[in-house]
């Protein structure tokens, strides 16, 4: 009797324990932008013309802003590759070709987010990156817009993340990752996220 007493005394000690234990900390959604071909020093927020990316600069504001970052190479395919593996392109094997792709199987940043219970999607406006390169690797939903020009190409992607984010907010209890790529800006345009 004395030690299934002291059993459940210690049970309910620690019940007791986990109930008053804080809450885990919500954990804060992701949103990595990435563009063609756009140097930083074309933006308001790295120096450029006080009107230039300004929605874009809005959103490092509210964040996390890199002011010191360095590419693997120049193309975007293997970068994007990079970024979403934290792998060399010699290791990931997306090269400047068309015809190279991320292995199926490689861990990828989306992978890791969504297996840790993020919603995870990605919205890019570049050719070298559709669905035959297989960056879509973990991501819950990838969406590749390929219109003509990159004023439509633009206005289509931020439509679409745009979208994504409105139909989920009745889940706002998931993180989430959200990756949006515009392609090379124009002078005409810029990337339209407002």
């Amino acid at each position: 009797h004395s030690a299934s007493r002291s059993l459940a005394v210690a049970l309910s000690c620690a019940l007791t324990a986990a109930a008053c234990a804080p809450a885990e900390p919500a954990r804060p959604s992701l949103v990595l932008l990435t563009a063609s071909a756009l140097p930083p020093e074309a933006l308001a927020c790295y120096g450029g013309a006080a009107t230039e990316g300004a929605a874009i600069c809005a959103v490092g504001h509210r964040g996390a802003r890199f002011t010191w970052a360095f590419t693997t190479t120049p193309a975007t395919a293997p970068a994007a590759a990079t970024l979403l593996t934290s792998q060399h392109p010699s290791q990931h094997g997306v090269g400047v070709r068309a015809s190279t792709f991320l292995r199926t199987g490689t861990p990828t940043l989306a992978g890791v987010l969504r297996e840790g219970g993020f919603d995870t999607a990605a919205f890019v406006a570049a050719p070298d990156l559709n669905r035959a390169r297989n960056l879509q690797l973990g991501f819950d939903r990838y969406e590749a817009a390929l219109p003509s020009g990159a004023a439509a190409a633009a206005a289509e992607t931020a439509q679409a993340a745009y979208d994504w984010l409105a139909a989920r907010r009745a889940s706002r209890d998931r993180p989430f990752f959200l990756w949006v790529h515009f392609p090379a800006p124009t002078h005409e345009t810029a990337p339209p996220l407002h």
